[in-house]
């Protein structure tokens, strides 16, 4: 820790006219005291929290790290690891690092691995450190690329305090770029603003948040946009993730706002929760057997107002997919299935929930909504309504704005279904255009 002077130290500096430290010594008022002045500085450096220069810059074609203690505009580090070189370990005000155009290849290391970028510092909640790249008229997409191969590690784990990235892309799907943005820890908090993500995988995560760890989303979020009508290769899966009480959350809803999945979902487990709240969320998957929005043990979806447009590319995805008590919230939200191949809309199991709507059916699934083990829907659901299960002790509300049923209504082994008219089916199944008993 500083020493108890340290303050008073460097006030002397700051206020010594003639350029020499003054210090009120204890009991020798008015004393100079010059060895006091170099011992604070000293006890500053070595617990790391003297103010850092508040702009730092990035330069992968022109910047040099060697013997470089600047990072000005006119003389840029060439890595990132240069750049956070001079972030005190206990920053005492924001910083930002900004990346000028260009492919980084590595992170520089100097204490962490080139491969993954690893970020941790002590800092109050009012500092945060950013990453800003620099946009160009000339290119309408990110021209700051993070390209380090990390393999099946995040390539950017955020582990304590605030850090931000904007205004840049992350990966260009390599085959060695299988997860991307991580939080990690209850004391981590991981700010995205107008990113985009190109990750490779079968499950991984292009973004996630974990173990208490906290992801806020701005502006415009992609991952893997370009995929939304054709996938030539099934490995370039990137889902947004949170688990063990981890949340990913958009802040602020405004125009322009967007969350763009082109071959990926939004999955929870163990508490955790992803919350979105932007204008629009479009999620693809051409994933066999996968859900768009995919729950289990105990995870939380709140769709919070945004108009979710989900489409499934296989004939064994389903849209909707929750277990072991997983919950979604789609209050006053308008959500849109999307009959490309896949058989079924909505399916619950085992204690699942599923409230709001509308729920828009464009085309028609071999079933609109299945609950089963004790699970309960309820909400509207229009369009092209065809099949509706309810199995072992579930629960279907279609409540009174929903479209009739075109195809059959099964209510069995202690489930019940109650229809857009008020009717309620209990142990019978009803062929189209029947009549409940």
């Amino acid at each position: 820790m500083p020493c108890w002077n340290q303050r008073e130290c460097l006030a002397g500096v700051a206020g010594s006219k003639r350029g020499l430290p003054h210090l009120a010594w204890p009991g020798r008022p008015g004393k100079t005291r010059f060895l006091s002045v170099i011992f604070a500085l000293v006890a500053g450096m070595g617990n790391g929290s003297l103010h850092a220069a508040s702009d730092l810059y990035v330069d992968p074609k022109r910047g040099n790290d060697a013997g470089n203690s600047v990072g000005s505009a006119a003389l840029p580090f060439r890595t990132i690891a240069g750049a956070l070189s001079q972030v005190p370990r206990e920053p005492v005000q924001s910083v930002t690092i900004h990346l000028r155009p260009g492919v980084y290849s590595t992170t520089g290391g100097r204490g962490m691995p080139e491969s993954q970028l690893i970020l941790n510092r002590n800092m109050p909640r009012n500092v945060v450190v950013s990453f800003k790249g620099e946009t160009t008229k000339a290119d309408p997409g990110p021209p700051v690329i993070l390209d380090w191969r990390s393999e099946y590690q995040y390539m950017v784990l955020v582990e304590h305090g605030r850090w931000r990235f904007s205004d840049l892309q992350l990966g260009t799907r390599q085959k060695t770029q299988r997860q991307g943005f991580c939080s990690e820890g209850t004391s981590s908090l991981l700010e995205l603003e107008n990113i985009r993500i190109r990750n490779a995988s079968t499950a991984g995560a292009g973004i996630a948040a974990q173990r208490g760890g906290r992801t806020h989303l701005y502006g415009k979020i992609e991952l893997n946009e370009d995929l939304h009508d054709e996938c030539k290769d099934l490995e370039t899966y990137s889902r947004v993730y949170a688990g063990d009480h981890g949340t990913v959350q958009f802040v602020g809803q405004g125009p322009g706002t967007l969350l763009s999945v082109g071959h990926g979902s939004l999955s929870t487990d163990y508490y955790g929760c992803i919350r979105l709240g932007c204008e629009r969320a479009k999620i693809t998957t051409w994933d066999p057997g996968g859900n768009n929005l995919g729950i289990a043990n105990s995870g939380r979806i709140d769709l919070h107002g945004t108009e979710t447009h989900l489409r499934g590319m296989h004939e064994e995805a389903g849209l909707i997919g929750l277990e072991d008590d997983g919950h979604i919230l789609a209050e006053e939200t308008h959500v849109i299935l999307e009959h490309c191949k896949s058989r079924h809309a909505i399916y619950l199991q085992k204690a699942s929930k599923v409230f709001g709507g509308p729920f828009e059916m464009r085309g028609k699934f071999q079933s609109s909504v299945v609950t089963m083990s004790g699970s309960v829907f309820g909400g509207t659901v229009t369009g092209d309504v065809t099949e509706i299960h309810a199995y072992t002790g579930s629960h279907i509300t279609l409540e009174s704005r929903s479209s009739k049923p075109t195809g059959r209504v099964v209510a069995d082994s202690g489930a019940s279904i109650t229809l857009p008219s008020g009717k309620v089916v209990r142990e019978q199944s009803i062929p189209p255009g029947g009549q409940p008993k």
